[in-house]
């Protein structure tokens, strides 16, 4: 009986645990092993739990076509402890650098990086 609770504990935390490490692998939805650098405006951040989500264009200069791309990023509490405040630093419409890893599904989505704001560049993710 005492090893029949052990394997239903242990069933237990491996099921619950799942869903948290499909959400973080981030290999699996993003080309990690690449990295794609592109400037643009913010067009908006939102601060939603786990993950901020940013979204900036990019203009292409010879057709002047819009591409929007949305990013995956930190939330703002890791934000600020890099010295980023969202409403003072980050603010839509501001010019900066993305450095991201690309989908791998071919769509304007990637995992956030780093992000150059001016001369300054902040490191967002590790993977």
């Amino acid at each position: 009986m005492k090893n029949l609770k052990t394997l239903l504990a242990v069933v237990s935390l491996g099921i619950a645990a799942s869903p948290a490490l499909a959400h973080h692998n981030a290999n699996a939805a993003y080309n990690t092993a690449v990295q794609v650098q592109r400037t643009g405006p913010l067009i908006e951040l939102r601060d939603i739990e786990p993950h901020a989500v940013w979204k900036f264009a990019v203009v292409d200069t010879e057709t002047k076509a819009q591409t929007v791309w949305t990013l995956e990023g930190v939330n703002s509490s890791e934000l600020h402890r890099m010295g980023l405040l969202i409403r003072q630093d980050l603010k839509p419409g501001s010019s900066m650098t993305y450095i991201f890893s690309p989908s791998r599904d071919g769509s304007n989505t990637g995992l956030l990086k780093a992000v150059i704001i001016g001369s300054k560049t902040y490191r967002l993710a590790t993977y």
